[in-house]
């Protein structure tokens, strides 16, 4: 072999020992990172299944159960340049995106959309809905009955729900609730009707009394179908759902939580074998978050 190619030969192989040195290196610094990677997920009560399902697939996650109420009271209170305990967040809805703006903050969101499920009314089968506008807009029925309608200040459901009757109720589009619509205007009407006839605390147990504490009661597809042979499952215009989101607060977070990695996937397979649907709208046909910071606010006493 000539002199030239021994040296060409010789710088080959330098390169590529060098080469495997930065990939090795590389390969090491990620397995570090990842090995390294602990992250605590704060999880909406009604998700905790989804929740233990992504930490059985990666135990870098520790679950901590949460009403997003107290989540959010967490989040508003922190002190500039404070970080919170936790670094990512599942939850029914919009909620980081609401805490952000009551906080004032103008940092960023990072969200992923896992699953969605309708919004629908669990009543007596031969219930019926008569006054002139969509099931929802019917709410609260005559007489003394109460809408079981969870607490739109700690539940996603509950806060969806609300959006629809007020809806329903007031005729208006989702473009047109604003605040103006919410606090004075055809908004503010349909909650008023629903003070005092709320029982935020009716469950599927209404089956068993025939609806006599609580009728209809507001819920999802999903948390009905069980219940879907003992009454009747009514959806109403305007169509809404209620959406699984993971906010991602660190940009670790997405690392063992988006939608490639197994975290991630036993997080959306778990939802999905509970009935959920893939997600085609990352609004569910609900208005924007701040408007719904807003209808929580009008529903205070609800």
């Amino acid at each position: 072999m000539s002199p030239v190619l021994k040296t060409l030969g010789s710088l080959a192989a330098a390169a590529a020992m060098v080469g495997a040195a930065v990939v090795g290196r590389n390969a090491l610094d990620t397995k570090s990172e990842r090995d390294g990677l602990r992250l605590t997920v704060v999880c909406d009560p009604a998700a905790e299944a989804f929740c233990q399902a992504a930490a059985a697939a990666d135990d870098r996650l520790t679950v901590k159960v949460e009403s997003p109420d107290v989540t959010t009271k967490r989040l508003v209170g922190l002190e500039p340049g404070e970080r919170p305990d936790f670094q990512a967040w599942v939850s029914l809805g919009p909620w980081l995106q609401m805490a952000v703006g009551r906080s004032g903050s103008t940092a960023p969101t990072d969200v992923a959309y896992v699953a969605s499920t309708p919004v629908v009314l669990l009543t007596l089968k031969n219930q019926r809905f008569d006054c002139g506008k969509p099931p929802a807009g019917c709410l609260p029925l005559g007489g003394s009955t109460s809408v079981g309608l969870p607490s739109p200040r700690s539940s996603g459901i509950g806060l969806a729900g609300l959006a629809q009757i007020a809806l329903a109720r007031s005729g208006i589009g989702v473009a047109d609730l604003d605040r103006s619509a919410i606090e004075r205007g055809p908004a503010a009407d349909a909650i008023t009707a629903l003070e005092g006839r709320t029982k935020p605390s009716a469950g599927l147990e209404q089956l068993n009394v025939n609806f006599s504490g609580a009728n209809p009661l507001v819920t999802t597809k999903a948390a009905a179908a069980a219940a879907a042979d003992r009454a009747k499952l009514v959806t109403s215009d305007p169509a809404v759902r209620v959406v699984l989101q993971v906010g991602l607060l660190v940009d670790s977070a997405s690392m063992p939580l988006s939608g490639g990695e197994p975290a991630g996937r036993a997080l959306a397979r778990a939802a999905l074998d509970a009935g959920w649907d893939p997600v085609s709208d990352p609004a569910g046909g609900l208005p924007e978050p701040g408007v719904l910071a807003a209808l929580q606010d009008a529903g205070r006493g609800l």
